[in-house]
């Protein structure tokens, strides 16, 4: 899979801590609505497993189904590093979600900790403390 980053990492106790049905959706997390609903799509699919958990692409895809006729799920803006070709001040997020030695995807803190609202100096804080 193309644009995502390899990874050995696991969910953090941020996991554990804020759940998948603490969070509202539609969100407005990401600047943009495209992403919010893309990152909203995700967060709802988790919703149903009650959990932040690796998933495989076909997974998700068949979830999409309910939403795109043609079931194929979007990752616009939640993958890759660079900036909205619309509006230059919307930066996109490379750390949001991560690909796993095994084929699988995760999604990482930072966009659990994004979808939840958290500001940006809140969830700088908590990053630090998980490293420390």
């Amino acid at each position: 899979m193309t644009g995502f980053i390899k990874t050995h990492e696991r969910l953090s106790a941020f996991a554990e801590v804020i759940k998948p049905r603490h969070i509202a959706v539609p969100f407005h997390a990401f600047g943009k609505a495209e992403i919010d609903e893309n990152a909203g799509h995700l967060v709802s699919f988790f919703q149903e497993q009650d959990a932040w958990v690796p998933f495989e692409m076909s997974a998700f895809k068949e979830f999409c189904t309910r939403f795109r006729p043609n079931g194929s799920p979007i990752f616009y803006g939640l993958v890759g590093d660079g900036f909205d070709e619309g509006d230059p001040t919307i930066h996109y997020d490379p750390h949001l979600i991560r690909l796993l030695d095994d084929g699988r995807l995760i999604v990482t803190d930072r966009f659990i900790l994004r979808c939840s609202g958290m500001s940006s100096d809140r969830i700088s804080g908590l990053t630090r403390e998980i490293a420390a």
